[in-house]
Formats: C-alpha cells, structure tokens, sequence
C-alpha cells in the first residue's frame, strides 16, 4: 500500500490552482466586460488559493481516517440503489486520497468545465445578435416611430461624420454595449444549463 502521508501534493496542488484561476478569471473577465483586470485576477487567485486550502484539509482530514481505520469494517458500493460490491474502509479512504492527490483529474474537470463555457459562449454569440434583430423587427411592428426616434441621431452623427475614424468613439460605445449583453446573456446560459444539468442528473 502507498504511504499516503509522505507522498506529494504539488501536481493535485498546481494543477488545482491554476485550473480554477483560469476558470475564475475568465467568467470575471467577462462578467466585468474587462473593465477590472487586476481585480478579477485577484478575485480569481483568493478563489483558487481558497478552494486548495479547503482541499488541503479535507486531504488531512481523510489521512487521519485512514490512520484510524481497520479492515474489519466495509464500504457498500451503491450505483442506482443497488449494492454492487464492497471494499474495506482503508481501500475505500486510499482511493479517495489517490483520487484527490492525482492531478489528472483536475485536468479533466478544467477540460470539461472549459467545454460547457465554450458551449454557452456559442450560444451567446448565435443568440444576441439574434434577439437584437427581433426585437428591432418587432419594435418596428409595434411602435416604428419611436424606432425611427431612436435610430435617427444615430444615423445623423454618421452621416455628419467628415470621416470613418470620427465615427470610432459611437462604435466603441456600441460594441461596449453588446459585449455587455452578450456577457450578461452568456452568464444566464451557464446559469440555466447548470440548472438543468443538475436536474437531469438527479
């Protein structure tokens, strides 16, 4: 059996961190449009550096069961409300240690998380420009003067602009505040697929 108290933890422990520093900071970032670099990769490290702490402990926690435990005492192994075997309380702790110690699996849980944000930014970039076009076709329907009310001077500031470059500044304002919505959109879909996904699985 392996000496699970001397063996290292810097690959669980770095493969942890950077997992979740990544992940915070990325979901900070857009949160916060980019407007707060610094704060949300200081956010991130106190979130990442918080979660291998918590794991540190519950690692020390499990080394003292396995200390305490015997053999004479079995763990029922359950999948669906069948009993599918057992094993003996110092295997069942060693397997919880190894699992917790063994980077790879931090990996895989980054790869998998990073995969649901992929999908849910996708989905953010179909569906914005989307909800834009339908909400100006329907606010047309409905109520096209104001349409036109609103549209107007913006249409006059680029027609009075001696150049494209001048027209820069209103642009950026208008990408700010689609990326805003796109953010915000996009922090709803992770939302409501984590919902539906822990809905499903219970």
């Amino acid at each position: 059996m392996n000496n699970l108290r001397i063996r290292s933890q810097f690959w669980g422990s770095a493969a942890l961190v950077s997992a979740v520093f990544a992940l915070a900071f990325a979901v900070l970032t857009l949160a916060t449009c980019g407007d707060t670099p610094i704060q949300a990769a200081g956010i991130a490290a106190l979130i990442a550096f918080a979660l291998e702490y918590a794991r540190r402990q519950k690692l020390s926690r499990l080394r003292s069961d396995f200390a305490r435990s015997t053999r004479s005492t079995d763990c029922h192994i359950i999948i669906n409300g069948v009993v599918a075997g057992s094993v003996s309380e110092p295997d069942y702790i060693e397997m919880r240690i190894q699992s917790m110690l063994d980077p790879r699996n931090y990996v895989g849980q980054f790869v998998a998380v990073s995969r649901f944000l992929v999908v849910c930014m996708a989905a953010s970039t179909v569906a914005i420009p989307v909800l834009l076009f339908w909400w100006l076709v329907i606010a047309t329907a409905v109520a096209p003067e104001s349409v036109i009310q609103n549209l107007t001077p913006l249409y006059r500031i680029i027609a009075a602009a001696p150049t494209i470059a001048s027209t820069a500044p209103l642009f950026a304002q208008l990408g700010s505040t689609v990326i805003t919505l796109s953010a915000t959109f996009f922090m709803v879909a992770i939302g409501a697929m984590l919902f539906f996904t822990m809905a499903c699985s219970h």
